[in-house]
């Protein structure tokens, strides 16, 4: 008699929470898109052209590229996320960054930091860049291979900060630790049909 009362009230709990998640009209899982190209910019410590203000080149605005030259010099990469309104921090139980693989074999992990002031896709020098995405202040995360040739990051931390306001949303800086190794991602316009663009999967 005991089991049974015991394994009655467990259904109802569980009954009463999928309820819950009904008549809130929130997802289990939610994708926030990074829409275009405003929201994301990469940099190289090498770079000596003229065609950008720390970037290789402003006109490859299809790819994110994340390494070392072989000197040990970085190529990093900012990317800026929108933040959706329907989950609050507390309820979020995870969020993984996705990226599609354009070039480059998968990393076992990259270093990701949060991006401490605003920067602009055109506008932001690599000087400013390096000033507020400091190296020591990163952590190294593990890369999980995903189909299709897109690896995912787990970032909860990050995304909590920022829905809790503990830090402004001023994006992700992505770093590698690998001299000699240069990681190319896609960073397309969003497709319905062939989605290449990095996007954040969120669950609660």
């Amino acid at each position: 008699m005991k089991k049974f009362t015991i394994l009655t009230l467990v259904a109802v709990i569980l009954l009463g929470m999928t309820s819950c998640n009904a008549l809130s009209g929130k997802p289990a899982t939610e994708k926030w898109i990074a829409p275009n190209n405003t929201v994301s910019a990469w940099f190289r410590a090498d770079w000596t052209g003229d065609t950008a203000p720390g970037m290789l080149d402003i006109y490859d605005t299809t790819s994110l590229h994340i390494g070392k030259t072989a000197d040990g010099a970085d190529i990093f990469a900012l990317l800026r996320v929108p933040l959706s309104g329907t989950w609050l921090a507390g309820e979020i139980k995870g969020a993984r960054l996705f990226l599609k693989i354009r070039e480059g074999a998968v990393p076992s992990e990259l270093r990701v930091g949060f991006a401490s002031e605003p920067w602009s896709f055109a506008d932001t020098t690599l000087a400013q860049a390096e000033r507020f995405c400091d190296p020591s202040g990163l952590e190294s995360v593990s890369v999980r291979s995903e189909a299709d040739g897109w690896i995912s990051l787990e970032v909860t931390k990050f995304v909590k900060a920022w829905l809790n306001c503990d830090m402004p949303n001023y994006g992700f800086s992505l770093f590698s630790d690998k001299p000699g190794e240069e990681l190319v991602i896609e960073a397309a316009d969003w497709e319905e049909e062939n989605p290449r663009f990095p996007y954040l999967e969120v669950s609660g």
